[in-house]
C-alpha cells in the first residue's frame, strides 16, 4: 500500500492539473469571445453612426445596449451606442473611433455601473466630458439604480457644465442588483426620451 501511495498522489495531482488547465483555457476562451464581441459591437455602432444623418447617439454600457430605444426623436435617428462592460475610460478611447468625423445632433452619456469601484471616477468622467464636448452638444443621464453612482456622474456633469437628467429606478426592478428588468426599462426609456426631447426643445414624435 505504501508503494502505491506515491502513484495515487501523482495521479490525483495530474487530474487536478488537467482540470485546472481546462478551466483556465475555458476562461481564456470566454475572455477572447468577449473581446471579439466588443469589437463586433463597436463595428456595428460605427457603421450605424456613419450611415445616420444628424444622429442622436446614446453612449452607454450593457444597460443602454439592452434598451429598446426609439428609432428616432425630434425627427433625428437614434443610435444605441451601448457596449457591455464599458466604462468612462473606455469611451474616452473609443468614442473618437466610433464618431470619426460625424458630429451628432446630440450625444447622451448613460454610464456608471462599471465605474462603481473606480478610484479615478471624477477624473475619468471629466476627461470623457471634455473630449465629447468637441464632438457636439452633450447631456448625461442617470443609468443605474444606485444613488451614489448617479450622484457622482451628476457632480462630474455639473463640473463640466453639462446638463444632467436624473432617472430614478427602484432597486426592486433589477434583475441582479445591477441590470434593469422590463419594468425598469419601461421607466428608463421614456424618461431618457423626455430628457433628449427637452434638450432639443421639441415634442416627442
Amino acid at each position: 500500500m505504501r508503494k502505491a501511495l506515491p502513484w495515487v498522489i501523482a495521479g490525483i495531482a495530474a487530474i487536478a492539473f488537467v482540470v485546472t488547465f481546462s478551466e483556465l483555457m475555458r476562461v481564456r476562451a470566454q475572455l477572447s469571445q468577449l473581446g471579439d464581441r466588443r469589437e463586433l459591437r463597436q463595428f456595428i455602432i460605427r457603421l450605424a453612426i456613419a450611415r445616420a444623418t444628424h444622429p442622436i447617439v446614446v453612449l452607454g454600457d450593457s444597460i443602454a445596449e439592452s434598451a429598446r430605444l426609439p428609432e428616432s426623436l425630434c425627427g433625428y435617428p437614434v443610435v444605441n451606442a451601448g457596449v457591455a462592460g464599458a466604462t468612462a475610460a473606455d469611451f474616452s478611447y473609443v468614442a473618437p473611433i466610433l464618431l470619426e468625423a460625424k458630429r451628432p445632433v446630440l450625444l447622451v452619456v448613460a454610464l456608471g455601473a462599471n465605474d462603481a469601484s473606480n478610484a479615478q471616477f471624477a477624473l475619468d468622467y471629466a476627461a470623457l466630458f471634455a473630449q465629447l464636448k468637441n464632438s457636439g452638444p452633450l447631456i448625461a443621464v442617470a443609468a443605474t439604480a444606485t444613488r451614489s453612482i448617479n450622484d457622482k456622474v451628476e457632480a462630474a456633469a455639473h463640473a463640466a457644465s453639462i446638463p444632467f437628467f436624473e432617472i430614478e429606478i427602484p432597486s426592486t426592478e433589477l434583475i441582479d442588483g445591477i441590470h434593469f428588468n422590463e419594468a425598469a426599462y419601461r421607466r428608463w426609456v421614456p424618461a431618457l426620451s423626455r430628457a433628449i426631447t427637452a434638450e432639443l426643445r421639441c415634442e416627442t414624435k
